[in-house]
């Protein structure tokens, strides 16, 4: 069955509702993601981790795992709103108390067309 997948592959920023970011580059092929990301203040501090992650995504879900260079591993989970933007939460793994709201910092409305497989 075909389905429809939004584009989310590129640079772009994951806003933290707790004062921090991540700068994710990824890399799509379909609904699978791969990539890197880098993590630091909102308040304009230069990058504090760096990190890889992998997740996927359809037309509605995004899901991206990042491990982080200093052990950390932060689960990234959202959806896609109608105006556009990715909204979620994101977690620490071994933590799941450790957890903050997010927001991406672009629009997505491009959609990718996966053929049945």
């Amino acid at each position: 069955m075909a389905q429809n997948i939004k584009n989310v592959n590129g640079q772009w920023r994951l806003i933290h509702g707790n004062g921090f970011h991540a700068d994710v580059n990824i890399q799509q092929a379909g609904g699978e993601l791969t990539g890197s990301a880098s993590r630091g203040k909102n308040d304009g501090n230069i990058s504090i981790n760096n990190g890889t992650g992998i997740g996927n995504v359809n037309d509605s879900v995004f899901s991206f795992v990042i491990n982080w260079d200093d052990g950390l591993k932060w689960n990234y989970q959202g959806t896609f709103g109608l105006d556009g933007f990715l909204t979620g939460i994101t977690f620490d793994q071994d933590r799941r108390e450790s957890q903050a709201t997010w927001v991406s910092g672009k629009t997505f409305f491009n959609l990718i067309f996966s053929p049945p497989h």
